[in-house]
């Protein structure tokens, strides 16, 4: 005896791949594109002396500059998330408002993992914050402002098989640099910029530095 079809009886339609983010084609957003990659490495390469002598003011400074560098490129470079929706496209304002506030609530995450990892508890909590902060702007802010909270996205990312754009390249540049800047700290060498978190801030923008410039809309 047989019965009728029911929604259920049918197969799950596929996944959608992840695509790349594409930046925007215009001179506008390449010039500012290369720019802002620019900024971020000779600028910070420009500061490195003062961030050795005062780490909490340099990195205070430093976080709201990357904020701003962060946020015209956002602006001029990047589509923000839904905005290949057919009906209507994200507003990029509304977008950035959006991204900046679920980027302060990853802030607290990056801190406990730095802990966790070997950052000092009882002390030099401010500069672990900053540094928390700096890695959120830096690495999930463009993350956020291309996919928003799309759980497949996030999923690819952090599971590797993401597609190569320059908020993956940002991203995982970030997180693996900053990771590599924390191999100089226990050596004894009795240097000041071993001092925590200077070397990790130095790796973290560094790896950004390289993996996002040839991994954006150059590919």
């Amino acid at each position: 005896m047989s019965t009728a079809a029911t929604g259920q009886d049918r197969p799950a339609e596929p996944a959608k791949a992840l695509r790349p983010v594409l930046l925007f084609g215009t001179s506008t957003a390449r010039i500012t594109d290369a720019i802002e990659l620019l900024l971020l490495a000779v600028g910070f390469r420009a500061q490195f002396g003062k961030l050795v002598e005062n780490p909490v003011s340099t990195l205070q400074t430093g976080l709201l500059a990357f904020g701003a560098l962060q946020t015209v490129w956002a602006l001029l470079c990047c589509p923000p998330a839904g905005s290949q929706a057919k009906k209507r496209g994200a507003n990029p304002v509304q977008s950035v408002i959006l991204s900046i506030t679920l980027t302060a609530l990853v802030v607290p995450l990056l801190h406990i993992i730095f802990v966790l990892f070997g950052a000092p508890f009882l002390t030099h909590q401010l500069e672990t914050l900053l540094c928390s902060s700096i890695l959120a702007v830096l690495s999930v802010f463009p993350v956020f402002y291309a996919h928003g909270v799309n759980s497949t996205a996030w999923r690819a990312i952090c599971g590797f098989t993401a597609p190569l754009d320059e908020t993956v390249g940002g991203f995982w540049g970030g997180i693996i640099g900053a990771w590599l800047g924390a191999v100089p700290i226990p050596l004894d060498w009795d240097r000041e910029w071993q001092k925590w978190p200077i070397t990790i801030v130095c790796g973290l923008v560094g790896g950004i530095s390289l993996a996002a410039s040839p991994a954006g809309s150059r590919l």
